[in-house]
């Protein structure tokens, strides 16, 4: 009899956390769709950065991205189709060069997520997709050129 009562009780508690966790699931909605920062694009970004320093001849598009522009415009044509996003009615999709541009500086300083979102003004989960996203795509790419090594220990 007392293990009747028992499983009722873990019956019951198991019954008030489901219960608790809907409620809590239902309550951490979404406030924005994106943040108020970010939806700021008119505003200097990294974006507008990138297509000023590819206008110029100083030197500094290399330091930034750290590779040539015809390096850029070359890896940008083969991978820019692949790397594409289309827009839709709710959003325009992030442009080429920056997918590219991010993912690069992400690799050339080592920034972390928040900081390069910051930046470009894009969420942090929108660089890291970028990045994985271009990264598996080069890798898929220029599987002929650029040889990955399996370091075993």
């Amino acid at each position: 009899m007392n293990s009747v009562s028992d499983d009722e009780e873990v019956a019951l508690c198991t019954a008030e956390w489901r219960i608790f966790k809907e409620e809590k699931r239902k309550a951490h909605k979404r406030r924005w769709w994106m943040e108020i920062l970010n939806k700021s694009h008119e505003r200097y970004n990294g974006s507008d950065m990138l297509s000023d320093l590819r206008s110029q001849l100083s030197g500094r598009f290399k330091n930034f991205c750290r590779m040539s522009r015809a390096d850029f415009e070359c890896l940008l044509k083969r991978i820019g189709p692949l790397i594409a996003k289309r827009d839709t009615n709710m959003r325009e999709s992030i442009p080429i060069q920056e997918r590219l541009a991010v993912t690069l500086q992400f690799f050339a300083t080592g920034d972390s997520y928040a900081s390069l979102s910051y930046l470009y003004k894009f969420s942090k989960q929108t660089v890291s997709r970028c990045v994985d996203e271009v990264c598996q795509t080069i890798i898929h790419e220029l599987q002929e050129v650029v040889k990955v090594l399996n370091i075993k220990e």
